[in-house]
């Protein structure tokens, strides 16, 4: 998998303006969790994601809009990781077996599981639907390169790289079945990608960067992500759909990583300060930055945001213990 990079000092590509917001936070954790870890919010505000117990097993979770937390495991699952959710509510994510076979998992409205495999992979991660239930995400491979997939509504699963690459790792789809993500080339950089439905493979880069990260994209074509440069110092980006990017730091920061895109293109993510301590920011679409901490928190680490521009994730407490948090607008 194509990962984040270290940190670096960092160098500011653009002027932006700080501030704090007040927001409403929901904290929460499933019912037998020592650890809670959201990853991704429904356009209903519904949170999913992962807990461990006290016997270290990791369970799916489905936080929905009015409190109430299902535990998530398809059969003979020893471990669960929810990974996306649709504007409708299906659920998808991959889980472990005795038998170490990676399987992925769609879990519909009403409870019941599909589950598929990919022929020879190691691992295989879904990272979200378009509005016809067409799934995209990657799977590694027996050695040890990453493949993009695409399984369709009826199921059926094709395999997509990026021409020439050597590792390929889609990171999100909008729902008008635009994707996002990057890809390895020949020498070794990491470079972004755009494909739109059917079309062609765009490759871009922000000025700068050696390695590039996109994360998110909403319906407007506007992605999000972090890339890093020649010094190794990260920070966040967003590319419109005219192909112009724009640069950004949050003030302060050692590292900027977006996350998240909502439908009017606010961007979430997280940061690192000088002394390596993780805070929250949403970058509005104006260019503004606001900070933000869970109460009481040790570190705030955001992992989503929906087209509504509520936020999840997980925050430490002072036992440095992860509970999941939902940050409304």
């Amino acid at each position: 998998m194509i990962r984040k990079t270290a940190l670096g000092l960092a160098l500011f590509c653009s002027a932006v303006s700080v501030a704090h917001a007040k927001p409403a936070y929901v904290l929460f954790d499933p019912p037998d969790s020592i650890g809670t870890f959201p990853m991704r919010i429904g356009d209903d505000g519904s949170v999913v994601g992962f807990f461990t117990d006290e016997q270290a097993a990791n369970h799916g979770f489905v936080r929905h809009a009015d409190g109430t937390v299902a535990t998530i495991d398809p059969p003979d699952a020893t471990g669960t990781w929810p990974t996306a959710i649709d504007s409708k509510g299906v659920i998808a994510g991959f889980f472990a077996t005795r038998n170490l076979l990676p399987h992925a998992f769609i879990r519909r409205l009403d409870g019941s599981f599909t589950i598929f495999a990919i022929a020879h992979a190691s691992l295989i991660e879904p990272k979200g639907f378009d509005a016809d239930d067409n799934m995209v995400g990657f799977f590694s491979d027996m050695n040890g390169a990453d493949h993009g997939f695409l399984r369709d509504r009826k199921g059926v699963v094709s395999q997509v790289d990026f021409p020439d690459a050597t590792s390929t790792d889609p990171a999100a789809i909008s729902s008008n079945g635009t994707v996002t993500g990057s890809y390895r080339d020949a020498n070794g950089v990491v470079h972004g990608f755009l494909q739109t439905r059917g079309g062609p493979f765009m490759t871009f880069d922000p000025p700068g960067s050696v390695a590039t990260c996109p994360v998110a994209i909403d319906n407007d074509w506007t992605g999000a992500g972090s890339y890093e440069d020649a010094s190794h110092a990260v920070h966040g980006f967003v590319r419109a759909y005219a192909g112009g990017i724009v640069t950004f730091d949050v003030v302060g920061a050692r590292a900027t990583y977006p996350e998240g895109i909502s439908g009017g293109g606010d961007v979430a993510g997280q940061w690192f300060d000088a002394q390596n301590h993780l805070h929250g920011f949403v970058r509005r679409a104006d260019g503004t930055i606001r900070t933000f901490d869970v109460p009481k928190s040790l570190g705030t680490f955001p992992q989503g945001m929906n087209r509504k521009g509520a936020v999840t994730g997980w925050w430490y407490d002072s036992k440095s213990t992860p509970h999941g948090f939902v940050r409304v607008p």
